[in-house]
């Protein structure tokens, strides 16, 4: 008990915390589509963010594999591009 709120801790659950007039907020938790369906099922979505955090974590620390000749996923060149490769191309044949 807070001045203002009720804290509820319950392991492998996210705190949930009551308001003086009956508000309920999940501070634990990033988003939910209503805070008394996540009061009942937090433990469900707690389990989500985890493991949407793992997974963009695990992916940010990846190494790239080396680029070998054109691979499938490399960009495309495009028109601006070809344009400074020639502009460039010229400004080497003038000086």
């Amino acid at each position: 008990m807070d001045g203002k709120f009720m804290f509820i801790n319950l392991p492998n659950f996210p705190t949930v915390r009551i308001g003086a007039s009956g508000g309920i907020e999940l501070p634990d938790l990033k988003s939910y589509p209503s805070a008394f369906q996540a009061a009942i099922q937090g433990d469900k979505l707690l389990a989500r963010q985890v493991a949407r955090a793992a997974k963009k974590t695990a992916t940010a620390t990846a190494t790239p594999a080396p680029a070998t000749g054109k691979s499938p996923t490399a960009a495309k060149e495009t028109p601006a591009s070809r344009k400074q490769k020639a502009d460039q191309a010229l400004e080497v044949q003038l000086a």
